[in-house]
């Protein structure tokens, strides 16, 4: 837990920045299909057909990584959930 303002994994955060992760990479994928097709350039069509190749792959990569960063996240949640869990009832037995 940060506590200089950063992020705290208490209360779901983790959780909830995993769920906006994931909408984000959803959203880019909804893009895919608006891809326009090449146009006419000239000499540069080629030019320009390989930028908008290595910008739709760029794209598909960062939607493909944010969803394992979610994944990572909701993963990285659900284990400090347990580990909280297990210290406050370490604390527990060692009260009584």
């Amino acid at each position: 837990m940060m506590r200089s303002g950063g992020l705290s994994a208490a209360d779901g955060t983790l959780s909830s920045l995993a769920t906006t992760v994931t909408a984000g990479s959803d959203l880019l994928e909804g893009l895919a299909p608006l891809v326009p097709p090449v146009p006419s350039a000239g000499d540069a069509s080629l030019l320009v057909a390989e930028l908008m190749t290595h910008l739709v792959t760029a794209a598909s990569v960062l939607s493909t990584d944010a969803l394992e960063a979610a994944a990572r996240l909701t993963t990285s949640s659900t284990t400090y959930a347990s580990a909280d869990q297990c210290s406050a009832d370490a604390l527990l037995v060692t009260a009584h």
